[in-house]
């Protein structure tokens, strides 16, 4: 009975022990959270913003909205999916540590950190920051929200200066899309009632892989199109036509040294393609299959 009363006595001292580190740790958990906090450049959380804004000197004002989770739209000063990678890195701006911080007031030029004249301003919902230059020294930027400026680590600015065409989606269809037809000065394809109706006759097993190449087609940059890029090029007219879209979509393709570009005139850029996807997505066929 002694022995079970002194087992017992141990368990219960263990029990407490580990509640008492358990309760310890959480509080100091918690501190630790409530400093970092305070030392973010801002407690808005990246999930509640639902709109962005951003002007940019020598660009056109760009505007995204959220549908939903993981999907964007880029809705100024064009139509078109946006791309995550540089909204991602923007709201990133949100939960950055702020390394110094300084009341507008106390700062003798703000021309000196290039915050007046504000060159660069994002709203993110209702919320204005003015983004700056960069302190010669760490190389951080100077961002400033509401009367207060911060210095914090830069992983977006430079997205600021390569306008619209950096917040497009990079797939050159849209996610999920089925191809109902392809047309191209070396093929054409499309549906039939009950097979697909080729030009040059097509395996089933060529039209799939020029399917798969299409759906997966991923830029590696979508850039300006400006007006000398097609200018005495000789180029590929492809258009394709998918289940969810209710125009046809029209490219230009330029091949020319170690360049591939697919061109959208409708929207004014080119998406710059790995050389490997030329003959995946623009197979030659000298001889019916």
């Amino acid at each position: 009975m002694k022995n079970r009363m002194m087992a017992n006595l141990v368990i219960a001292c263990m029990i407490g022990g580990i509640t008492l580190y358990a309760s310890n740790a959480h509080r100091k958990e918690k501190e630790r959270k409530q400093r970092d906090t305070s030392q973010l450049f801002t407690a808005i959380a990246p999930d509640t913003i639902t709109s962005i804004h951003i002007v940019s000197k020598g660009h056109d004002n760009i505007e995204l909205k959220k549908i939903d989770k993981d999907n964007w739209q880029l809705i100024k000063p064009i139509n078109a999916k946006a791309d995550l990678t540089p909204i991602d890195r923007i709201l990133d701006m949100l939960t950055s540590k702020s390394f110094s911080k300084y009341d507008k007031s106390d700062v003798s030029s703000l021309e000196s950190l290039e915050l007046q004249p504000a060159k660069r301003v994002v709203r993110l919902n209702s919320k204005r920051f003015v983004i700056g230059g960069h302190d010669p020294i760490s190389n951080r930027l100077y961002a400033m929200h509401k009367n207060t400026i911060h210095l914090i680590e830069d992983e977006f600015s430079h997205f600021l200066l390569l306008g619209y065409p950096v917040f497009v989606n990079r797939l050159i269809l849209p996610v999920n899309s089925y191809i109902e037809a392809i047309q191209t000065p070396q093929y054409h394809i499309v549906k039939g009632n009950e097979s697909w109706q080729t030009d040059p006759a097509l395996s089933p097993e060529k039209v799939q892989a020029i399917f798969r190449s299409w759906n997966n087609a991923f830029s590696e940059r979508v850039s300006y199109l400006l007006v000398n890029d097609l200018k005495d090029q000789e180029t590929i007219p492809v258009q394709i036509i998918t289940s969810d879209s209710n125009t046809i979509l029209n490219l230009e393709a330029v091949i020319k040294e170690d360049q591939f570009w697919l061109c959208r005139k409708d929207i004014g850029v080119k998406y710059h393609m790995p050389m490997k996807l030329k003959d995946e997505l623009l197979p030659e066929f000298g001889e019916q299959q």
